[in-house]
């Protein structure tokens, strides 16, 4: 519910809920909506709402801007600006042209966690946990964590998610580019309070990308243990070293 707002950590005593709904009223009505020129507000911060609802998933902006009551035309430059903003993230699916099995729809986030657990209007931790959207928002929440890396280090990665029509899927797909050349992580986000079930990298990615032999999977707490031959448990405050071993930086 903190997200990541370096002065809910250093001001323990500060009650999220009523920061981030300050952050709304001041950053993101005044300082982006309002100095874009974004006239529709309600509509606007509406349409938002809505996305935070989805985050995690496949995006539809159509679907949006209907319940918001704007074209998805427009929702779609609202994005670009929540995205410059560092507001959203459209995570592209990796596809090659060898194939049409997979899905070629971006993904939705809303960038901080703890943005996306207010506007879906979380105010207490304990329903939170017990509800159906603890899983996308955990993987909103590792996708942070993977552009911060990424962003405050200057690492060069580039980030994707894959999904087949059939269903198979895998939540983060990481070119590192190092020193011996690019190398592929596949991340699965899993908030698994204890045991973690091993997976394989699914067979049609393999085939893809033939170097790519394991899977991370990210979870809240927890010790990196390697659970099988293709799946590592990665806590995700080990996630950011992990990655800077990946791409060769010290």
């Amino acid at each position: 519910m903190r997200g990541g707002f370096p002065e809910l950590y250093r001001r323990r005593e500060l009650d999220p809920s009523r920061y981030v709904e300050d952050y709304v009223r001041t950053f993101v009505e005044k300082d982006v909506a309002a100095s874009a020129g974004v006239l529709q507000t309600e509509a606007f911060l509406r349409a938002l709402q809505l996305l935070a609802a989805r985050t995690g998933t496949l995006l539809n902006a159509t679907d949006v801007g209907q319940l918001a009551g704007v074209k998805g035309q427009t929702v779609s430059g609202w994005l670009d600006l929540l995205q410059q903003n560092a507001l959203a993230l459209r995570l592209p699916p990796y596809h090659s042209n060898l194939t049409t099995r997979v899905v070629r729809t971006p993904k939705i986030h809303v960038l901080d966690v703890g943005l996306a657990v207010y506007l879906q209007g979380w105010r207490a931790v304990e329903p939170l946990l017990a509800s159906p959207q603890i899983g996308p928002l955990f993987e909103t929440l590792v996708l942070g964590e993977l552009v911060r890396t990424r962003d405050h280090l200057g690492l060069p990665l580039s980030l994707y998610f894959w999904r087949t029509k059939e269903g198979e899927e895998v939540d983060f797909l990481v070119e590192a580019q190092g020193p011996a050349g690019p190398r592929w992580i596949a991340l699965d986000a899993k908030f698994a309070i204890q045991h973690v079930e091993p997976v394989a990298v699914p067979r049609s990615l393999g085939a893809q990308l033939p170097d790519l032999r394991e899977i991370w999977l990210v979870t809240p707490g927890g010790d990196e243990v390697r659970l099988s031959e293709s799946s590592v448990q990665v806590p995700i405050r080990r996630l950011a070293s992990k990655l800077v071993d990946a791409a060769g930086h010290s």
